[in-house]
């Protein structure tokens, strides 16, 4: 109970505190004379159609769909609970992250049909890199919950600084594009570094492609995203499969001679788990930003219901 409606009961004569239960204790306050506990936190949301069960006895069904309200083994609506500049950032970097995948693959439809000339390819590409680097940065930050620890998304958690830092290896590729794109042609040594230095870092971004996409699994089954998190599930297990692949193909032409002395198998295999990781990706982020979209305007209304409730409790009659 507020402490302006408590106050003014007290003075009315009308509060009894051997009569009226306390809000922290383990009564409904919703229902005073309900035996048991209150519905636990991670039981505040119908597992079905996602009603609020806040205020209601534990051992009760969804007024919704009639859902029996049991208790949950993951606290899915924290998550709208959380601070509203840190789910703002989630939801920018995951909408970064779309734009930046539906750039990359534009880039790949313009080399196949010839549209773009080289040096705007290689702008594109340079932007659309960098794009990347940002958003997951804006999607890894550090966040001190209990449901975020046991997903590795809490400032400990060695899977989120692993997509951090692997997210890097993407510069010299961001790097080396920009160049052509002004048309700077560096020194021969400077080049060949500059190629190996792409290559090994992709190979690291590849891989914390493939991190990053574990934790949004988490993420998004956190929120409850069915679709993003089985998107991100198979993005993460398509990307850890073909970076292996990408470096024995490396290896192989630079062994036997050439990138036609690689099987054709190998290639194909790498180009189909590529293409289905290619699809999924772009689905499972913009199935990520909506709800994060959603979960903003719960936040807002939850504000605007916890305004409109003070409003109400402050034109209360008080008794001199």
């Amino acid at each position: 109970m507020p402490a302006a409606r408590r106050s003014r009961l007290e003075r009315g004569g009308a509060y009894d505190a051997r009569r009226m239960p306390r809000m922290d204790d383990d009564t409904d306050p919703a229902h005073p004379g309900a035996s048991g506990p209150r519905a636990p936190v991670d039981a505040r949301r119908c597992i079905e159609c996602g009603y609020s069960l806040r205020g209601l006895p534990a051992r009760t069904r969804c007024p919704e769909c009639g859902c029996p309200n049991r208790p949950l083994p993951i606290d899915s609506a924290a998550f709208e609970a959380l601070q509203p500049e840190l789910i703002g950032r989630f939801r920018l970097g995951a909408w970064m992250a779309a734009l930046s995948v539906a750039g990359f693959v534009g880039w790949v439809a313009s080399g196949w049909f010839s549209i773009l000339q080289p040096v705007t390819r290689s702008a594109v590409i340079a932007v659309v890199t960098m794009m990347w680097i940002v958003a997951a940065h804006l999607l890894t930050p550090p966040v001190e919950h209990p449901n975020a620890r046991w997903r590795g998304l809490s400032g400990r958690g060695r899977l989120r600084g692993m997509a951090r830092v692997l997210a890097l290896g993407w510069i010299p590729t961001a790097l080396e594009s920009a160049a052509r794109a002004v048309g700077w042609q560096p020194p021969r040594g400077l080049d060949a570094l500059l190629q190996w230095a792409s290559t090994i870092g992709a190979i690291g971004g590849l891989l914390g492609l493939a991190a990053l996409c574990v934790l949004l699994a988490r993420l998004a089954d956190w929120m409850r995203d069915d679709r993003a998190a089985r998107a991100f599930t198979l993005v993460s297990w398509g990307t850890a499969l073909i970076t292996p692949l990408i470096v024995v193909s490396l290896v192989l032409a630079s062994a036997i001679g050439g990138a036609g002395a690689i099987n054709p198998l190998l290639m194909c295999v790498a180009v189909v788990v590529w293409l289905s990781s290619l699809t999924a990706l772009p689905v499972g982020l913009f199935s990520l930003a909506c709800t994060l979209d959603w979960a903003i305007r719960w936040r807002r209304e939850e504000a605007e219901r916890d305004r409109s409730l003070r409003e109400s409790i402050s034109r209360l009659p008080t008794r001199d």
